[in-house]
């Protein structure tokens, strides 16, 4: 209304978005040995171009039971096979397909302002086709048992946006492209090494290794920068390299791989987050769980592995910045030659390709390193492997003569102890788990966390009749 103090001038319709679908599902058996699912899905989405607007996505299972169709030895006592196909559609968000505008108060009228992102009308949905087979075999009537894994996904057609020229009037456009895969194999080991009447004990053990890959993104943008700290490092997917690879600025390399070190002994440092310090996802991880029970007791542990992966620690930087870890302590009246007796992993050149000679004393060498505001974060980086004492749990249940005068069907309880011990630290000065945050671009990123904590508890169940 004109007459008010202070008129609406703008307004948000929202985002509206309307998907319709239609679903089919099957289920064969045939001598209640062999299964096969299959499932199929229709989309219509109204935030794609009515040539792409519809999109069919199935999935099918296959799962046998060999040791019900065929005779095998003796020692086998169940063997399955399985394997599954499928493809899964998701649609952009809404308004990719028209040029956005905004509405913002002032002059006479107000002030119109168009999107600065062009829109595609030839989008296409997003597609994820993923393929898994297992094997599940058990042996000595259960007592030895494997379950293996390995399992592919690949997701497509994933929306970005690609820069334009300034003169074009915006600054970037949507897109689909990419191709993104996911590929691994995972194991589990059963055992009941013992079992008596009143004795039984189970050990297990687990493994999985996962790796992510970019096998493309788009001839326009091979590389995407898909999230960053205001530190250290950069998050950067790009095609041929692991996705979650960090980049950060590293130690200036000759075109042989030698740091070049500058005139006042210091290694000269990229002026851009150029430097691919590693991917903060491990190489695989796996542990072992053992469990007794005699009697009314029962006691059982955790152990898990990590193997692998980058973690960038600002707290590393800042403190030795500060001098404060004992890896500062050489060299603090001066004397430090790079690349012979601090780093000697690095070979070290001077400008003109000689072996560098120039000494240095520790607070120059560490306030240039490991300056807060611009860390190298190819030094700041650390190994992530760690081996820790997960849980331990020591119960006892209650004799039934003694539930039985409660009423009751079952009384037990239990010390819990959880994350009681490191075993292995690759680094001794973090733990790999309490990081910064779990976003984008927080994973792999360690600044002033707090310390790890023993947690002991009790656990009390008891079972009504």
């Amino acid at each position: 209304l004109s007459n008010t103090n202070n008129p609406v001038t703008s307004y948000d319709p929202g985002s509206p978005v309307n998907i319709q679908s239609a679903y089919a599902f099957g289920t064969f058996s045939w001598k209640n040995a062999v299964f096969l699912d299959i499932t199929g899905r229709n989309d219509w989405s109204s935030t794609l171009p009515a040539s792409s607007r519809s999109y069919f996505y199935p999935s099918a299972g296959l799962s046998a039971i060999i040791s019900d169709l065929v005779s095998l030895p003796s020692f086998f006592s169940f063997a399955k096979l399985r394997a599954s196909w499928a493809k899964v559609g998701s649609s952009p968000a809404p308004f990719m397909l028209d040029r956005t505008a905004s509405f913002s108060s002032g002059g006479t009228n107000g002030f119109l302002a168009v999107g600065d992102i062009l829109p595609n009308t030839q989008l296409k949905p997003e597609q994820t086709k993923s393929i898994e087979t297992g094997l599940d075999v058990r042996f000595l009537n259960g007592r030895l048992g494997l379950d293996l894994t390995y399992f592919k996904t690949n997701t497509i057609n994933q929306l970005f946006t690609v820069a334009l020229p300034v003169g074009s009037g915006a600054s970037s456009f949507f897109t689909n492209g990419g191709n993104i895969q996911n590929k691994g194999i995972e194991l589990l080991l059963n055992t009941t090494p013992v079992h008596t009447p009143q004795f039984k004990w189970d050990f297990d053990i687990n493994f999985a290794s996962v790796k992510n890959s970019v096998i493309s993104i788009s001839d326009e943008r091979p590389k995407v920068v898909i999230g960053n700290n205001s530190f250290v490092a950069d998050y950067v997917i790009q095609q041929g390299l692991d996705f979650g690879d960090m980049f950060g600025r590293g130690l200036m390399k000759d075109d042989q791989g030698r740091v070049i070190v500058g005139s006042n002994g210091v290694p000269l440092v990229t002026p851009s987050n150029s430097f691919n310090v590693g991917s903060f996802t491990p190489d695989w991880k796996g542990g072992i769980s053992s469990s007794f029970s005699y009697k009314n007791f029962t006691l059982s542990f955790v152990i898990d592995h990590n193997q692998g992966g980058k973690v960038v620690s600002f707290t590393k930087a800042n403190l030795e910045y500060e001098g404060a870890t004992a890896n500062t302590l050489q060299g603090r009246e001066g004397g430090l030659i790079f690349g012979e007796n601090i780093f000697p992993e690095y070979k070290a050149v001077l400008a003109d390709g000689t072996p560098n000679n120039i000494p240095v004393n520790a607070e120059t060498l560490w306030q240039t390193l490991s300056n807060p505001s611009l860390p190298v974060a190819e030094l700041a980086t650390v190994d992530a492997t760690n081996t820790r004492f997960r849980e331990l749990v020591l119960g006892y249940t209650m004799p039934k003569t003694f539930t039985d005068r409660l009423k009751l069907a079952k009384v037990s309880v239990a010390l819990v102890g959880r994350n009681l011990a490191f075993i292995y630290k690759k680094y001794r000065g973090l733990d790999p788990e309490i990081l910064t945050g779990t976003s984008t671009a927080l994973e792999g990123f360690s600044s002033f966390p707090p310390p790890t904590t023993r947690q002991w508890g009790i656990n009390l169940r008891i079972d009504f009749k």
